[in-house]
């Protein structure tokens, strides 16, 4: 059977805003004894030593004592290579690495092969989860050692081993899968074993224990409408997608992306709907929402579609809906409409989820460059009709992976259903990545 091993926890110290450490009789003593009781303690590291991060080299310098990162890497806002490169001090001996806090395990694995380069443990960690979680962390943490074997055997050069942090595992009374994980302290070795083969044959026969269920519910039904919301010489006739119970004050919006409709939010909407009243509409020139003029009698003006003109109409939408804040949820187009409304209108949002969505472009060439690429795109729509854009579409370099998915055909067949492809084209060219700000 094949085995990871971490070192038994209480082997490593956390130490909070003041630096204190536990002896061997019991009684905590301050920082300036802490020199002579790490071979006592056999001491592999403290994790986030000290209260500020830019004193954690400073900490080792003056004590001695090997330092873990953890809070740090969770914390990074840039490039989490650029900001470990303050942190090559040989007194940092290792990173934890906790995959869904950072963002993946993409991103995981490279700050474990940066750790892995200058000498560092990488340890896989993880908060209290379910078992169904710690084996794909298990597993992750099994590939990283296979990288580190097969860089031994390449170069002749042994790297620090990975461990892994899931021991609070045993600190569950109850687990979502019927058959418990295998994660438990080995007196003998004096480690703290993960099994693979138990990871995987949990992952492949998962079920779920229906003893520790405590509610359960049916599915929410969908209701559907539209509201008619009226801006200057234009009404607007939006399609509305309803989830959820009307006495919720904590209200959901989702906004989907170019080409979707609100139904593309369903499912999501259905498994959160118990917490939330969850509302997706189909945007402005999508689905079954539609632009009228009602100006005076005899108006040639057309309707002209921006980000700002977007999210003024679903200010009035949302205010029609609730006198309180609500929370946006956005993709791609939504996502940058989301960002607008929530920088603009933050006395009426109270958060939003930014998914795939650009916060623009800085640069003015590139602005001109992308809003001619789109005024060429919104033509082509008019002018070729929405079934050979879709085609044309699809084709792109951005889409490789999603032409693959055994569901493509089905996918592309439903973004046929858009009622107002002027509209739609008028869309694509106003709310460019390159008119936004």
């Amino acid at each position: 059977m094949l085995q990871l091993y971490a070192k038994y926890e209480m082997r490593s110290v956390r130490v909070l805003n003041s630096v204190w450490m536990p002896t061997e009789n019991g009684p905590m003593k301050k920082l300036s004894n802490l020199v002579f009781l790490s071979k006592d303690c056999d001491l592999q590291y403290i994790e986030e030593p000290v209260e500020n991060v830019d004193d954690i080299v400073k900490f080792c310098e003056e004590t001695g004592l090997p330092a873990a990162l953890d809070e740090t890497i969770d914390n990074f806002q840039e490039s989490h290579l650029n900001m470990l490169a303050k942190y090559t001090h040989p007194g940092i001996v290792a990173v934890v690495i906790k995959p869904s806090v950072i963002g993946g395990f993409e991103k995981a694995a490279l700050i474990a092969r940066w750790a892995q380069k200058h000498g560092k443990m990488a340890v896989v960690s993880a908060a209290f989860e379910s078992g169904l979680g710690l084996s794909t962390y298990i597993l992750f943490s099994y590939y990283l050692e296979q990288l580190n074997v097969v860089y031994t055997v390449m170069n002749r050069e042994i790297r620090p081993s990975i461990a892994h942090g899931l021991g609070t595992y045993k600190w569950l009374k109850q687990d979502v899968t019927a058959i418990p994980l295998g994660i438990h302290y080995d007196p003998c070795k004096g480690f703290m074993g993960a099994s693979v083969a138990g990871a995987i044959q949990l992952l492949k026969n998962f079920k779920v224990n229906n003893n520790v269920i405590h509610k359960t519910f049916n599915e929410e039904q969908v209701h559907r409408y539209h509201l008619t919301v009226n801006s200057k010489n234009f009404s607007y006739s939006i399609k509305v997608h309803e989830v959820g119970q009307e006495s919720n004050d904590n209200v959901v919006i989702f906004l989907h992306g170019f080409l979707g409709t609100g139904e593309d939010w369903i499912p999501i909407m259905k498994a959160i709907s118990r917490s939330a009243k969850c509302i997706s509409i189909d945007l402005p020139g999508h689905g079954g929402s539609k632009i009228q003029n009602h100006g005076c009698k005899g108006a040639q003006e057309e309707a002209t579609l921006s980000i700002e003109i977007v999210a003024d109409v679903l200010y009035e939408l949302i205010q029609g809906i609730t006198p309180f804040k609500v929370t946006l949820v956005g993709y791609s187009m939504g996502a940058r409409i989301a960002l607008h409304m929530a920088l603009r209108l933050s006395h009426k949002i109270d958060g939003a989820v930014i998914i795939s969505g650009s916060p623009g472009l800085k640069d003015t060439t590139a602005r001109k460059i992308r809003q001619a690429k789109d005024d060429s795109r919104a033509d082509s729509l008019v002018a070729y009709g929405l079934e050979l854009f879709l085609d044309s579409w699809y084709a792109g370099e951005l889409w490789k992976s999603l032409r693959s998915h055994p569901h493509f055909n089905e996918i592309v067949a439903s973004r046929i259903v858009h009622e107002d492809v002027q509209s739609l084209a008028k869309a694509l060219s106003g709310l460019s990545t390159g008119s936004q700000m």
